[in-house]
This record gives structure tokens, sequence and C-alpha cells, in this order.
């Protein structure tokens, strides 16, 4: 995969900054989701855990191999 940003750093920071606007990451473990409880209590940290984990492994790497001329919006 040929990277085209100059630090990807810099980007996982930016994305995680988009998704959790300046708060904590959540960490969930297996254990945490045996409780239907649980998971309504926690429903918006873990959707907000899902959109970060999908950006970061579905939108990063688009963004890293487009160049600004094939990139299309």
């Amino acid at each position: 995969m040929a990277e085209n940003i100059l630090n990807t750093t810099d980007l996982d920071n930016y994305i995680k900054d988009v998704v959790y606007r300046g708060q904590d990451m959540e960490i969930f473990t297996n254990g945490n989701f045996n409780s239907v409880e649980f998971v309504q209590q926690h429903k918006d940290e873990i959707v907000r855990s899902m959109l970060y984990q999908w950006t970061k492994y579905t939108l990063k790497p688009y963004m890293s191999t487009k160049t600004p001329q094939t990139m299309r919006f």
C-alpha cells in the first residue's frame, strides 16, 4: 500500500479527535457484552467505538492511497 500522507500518526490523531471530540477512548472487553443492561447503558460509547474502528480500518487506507487528483467527493 503506497502512502501519500506525510505523517500517518497525525492522521490517526485527527480521526481520534473527530470521533471522540477530546474525550477518552473507551476500552471494551468481550465480557462486557454478556449483559443486555451493559449494552443499553453504554450504547453511545459502543457506537462511537465502532465508528472509530470503521474509520481507522476502512476510511484511513482509502485516504492514504488516493492522491488529491484522483479523489472525488
